[in-house]
């Protein structure tokens, strides 16, 4: 779980756990660049150093296979075009449907 807000965090962290998986968070792309060890990862795109595109962009270029989802408060179409060009898996509105992101989750690790 990568975004730069501890609430959020906290909030989805929490959410994902329990729903059964183990979480690694991460404040910033810098962060998120250096973790290993993960099977998905959830990614905000405005980040205070590196934006979370290229952090996708970063994570896909070296573990293709790693599904990624983007929860951002960007939700033009444009922005969601862009979080999918970049790499992402889907793309979740914060604020909005947050089980999609437990949804996607267990459809991307085949525990849907």
């Amino acid at each position: 779980m990568l975004d730069d807000s501890a609430l959020t965090r906290f909030v989805i962290s929490r959410m994902v756990k329990n729903n059964g998986y183990d979480v690694i968070e991460a404040a910033t792309g810098e962060d998120g660049i250096k973790a290993s060890n993960f099977d998905a990862a959830i990614i905000d795109v405005e980040l205070p150093d590196i934006s979370g595109y290229d952090v996708v962009k970063h994570i896909k270029k070296n573990s293709p296979d790693i599904p990624i989802i983007i929860l951002s408060t960007k939700s033009s179409r444009e922005d969601i075009k862009n979080g999918l060009e970049s790499g992402a898996n889907g793309y979740v509105i914060k604020g909005e449907d947050t089980d999609k992101i437990i949804k996607l989750l267990n459809k991307f690790l085949g525990n849907a």
